[in-house]
């Protein structure tokens, strides 16, 4: 029988095993080492570990392994009636900022309207997150961008540098940044989309201790992180 790994899975390979982050129920699980290389070839979908002296790949898949994954869901039979498969992307972090540490302290020119975008943002990410499962979150954010995908012309850096540093000064009177890196990554990219931008949210996780990350990318640069900090994060979403 063949496998396949369903498109509400996401997943990425470190050295110490594969990531999987399930977007139904929005939990992280980890399957290690040689466990991870065993299904490598053997179940559509699912990433190559990287190479490490004494690594043993293509062994015959433990059974107790392949149940429990199939139990969670994390693998399916390719002939499962409800099987959808998503295509793999790829993902690069960013390697600039959209905004440098003297260009965030310059206070932008801040409109009424701005500021009613603002709190619809963060109205926008709270209902999101707190009412509906991660997997609508997705599905919300990947539908409104295709609605926009006919746009004639991408907004210029400078007008998104605007639009990131109004957000960063009127994040303060709603939230601390600090405290929730996934709520204030959904309600800038929402901040942006109401002006005309659009973003994309990026997870990354990292292993030992696990921390998993979320950060928004525009046009390749990052929107609300240090390059320098990103790339301790392994990513495993692109939405």
């Amino acid at each position: 029988m063949e496998y396949a790994v369903p498109n509400y899975i996401y997943t990425c390979a470190t050295e110490d095993g594969v990531v999987v982050l399930d977007a139904r129920r929005g939990k992280y699980s980890i399957v290690p080492g040689d466990r991870a290389r065993s299904l490598e070839g053997l179940v559509l979908g699912w990433p190559t570990l990287p190479l490490t002296e004494g690594a043993v790949g293509n062994q015959t898949i433990p059974s107790s392994l392949l149940d429990s994954l199939i139990r969670g869901g994390i693998v399916m039979p390719l002939e499962h009636p409800r099987l959808r498969v998503g295509e793999p992307a790829a993902v690069h972090v960013a390697h600039e900022a959209l905004l440098d540490a003297f260009a965030a302290t310059e206070k932008p020119k801040i409109r009424s309207r701005d500021v009613v975008k603002f709190f619809l943002s963060v109205t926008y990410a709270t209902a999101m997150l707190k009412c509906r499962p991660f997997e609508g979150l997705l599905i919300n954010l990947r539908q409104r961008k295709a609605s926009r995908a006919t746009a004639t012309a991408a907004p210029s850096i400078a007008y998104i540098r605007e639009c990131v540093k109004i957000f960063s000064w009127l994040r303060p009177f709603a939230y601390a940044e600090s405290d929730a890196c996934l709520f204030d990554s959904v309600a800038l990219i929402d901040f942006l989309f109401r002006q005309g931008v659009l973003a994309d949210l990026f997870i990354g996780v990292r292993i030992r201790p696990f921390v998993a990350h979320s950060w928004v990318q525009v046009q390749g640069l990052a929107a609300n992180g240090l390059p320098e900090y990103l790339a301790a994060y392994t990513p495993i979403l692109a939405a």
